[in-house]
């Protein structure tokens, strides 16, 4: 079983990664870097199945909040 802690280090590792290939113009890369630290940040439960219902779904409505914000800026 991986540990939460293992996400947050993979979640740190994509926003770095992102940044960087965002400072050498690769936009396409830093895109799929920062979606996969947003995934890895909600897709540890499925896994691991220990969140409480209540963060479930806190999360899930965070999820709904990005996504509409996501569709304002295209």
């Amino acid at each position: 079983m991986v540990k939460a802690s293992n996400y947050r280090k993979l979640n740190h590792k994509y926003l770095r990664d992102a940044e960087d290939l965002i400072e050498r113009g690769d936009f396409v890369q830093a895109s799929e870097k920062f979606w996969g630290a947003a995934a890895a940040a909600l897709h540890q439960n499925f896994y691991e199945n220990w969140l409480p219902p209540e963060v479930v779904i806190k999360y899930g409505e965070a999820v709904k909040e990005l996504l509409s914000k996501l569709k304002e800026l295209s």
